[in-house]
C-alpha cells in the first residue's frame, strides 16, 4: 500500500473541473485519488483499466514532475503507421498487382529516407 498522501481531495476537484473533457485525465485523476485514498497501485491499476506497470509508471511520473506535467504528459507508444498518398498516382494505368508492387515501393523509400 502507498503511504504518502499524493493530493488532497480539494486539489483533485480543482482538476477535475479544469479537465472535465478529457477522460484521459480524468481517468489519471481517478488513480491519484484511490492512490491518495491508500488503495495499491496494483488495486487502483485494476479498477480505472491500465496494467500495475502504467500504474507505477504514472506514480513515478507524478511524484517527479508534479501534478500538471504528469497530467499533460505525451503519451509515447508506438508512432502511427506511415500513410501513402495515392492522390498522385492514376490507378486506372495499373493491374492490382502492379498498384501492390507501386505501394510496396513506396512504403520501402519511405522508410529508406528515413533511415538515410
Amino acid at each position: 500500500m502507498y503511504k504518502k498522501t499524493l493530493i488532497n481531495r480539494d486539489e483533485i476537484d480543482y482538476y477535475i473541473k479544469k479537465y472535465k473533457h478529457s477522460s484521459k485525465i480524468l481517468k489519471k485523476l481517478k488513480f491519484l485519488s484511490l492512490i491518495s485514498c491508500g488503495y495499491s497501485v496494483s488495486r487502483a491499476s485494476e479498477l480505472i483499466g491500465i496494467t500495475r506497470s502504467s500504474g507505477y509508471s504514472w506514480l513515478r511520473s507524478f511524484e517527479s514532475h508534479g501534478i500538471e506535467s504528469f497530467l499533460n504528459s505525451k503519451k509515447r507508444g508506438r508512432p502511427p503507421k506511415a500513410i501513402i498518398d495515392l492522390s498522385d498516382i492514376d490507378v486506372s494505368k495499373y493491374t492490382l498487382a502492379e498498384l501492390s508492387n507501386e505501394i510496396k515501393k513506396g512504403i520501402i523509400l519511405f522508410i529508406l529516407e528515413g533511415i538515410l
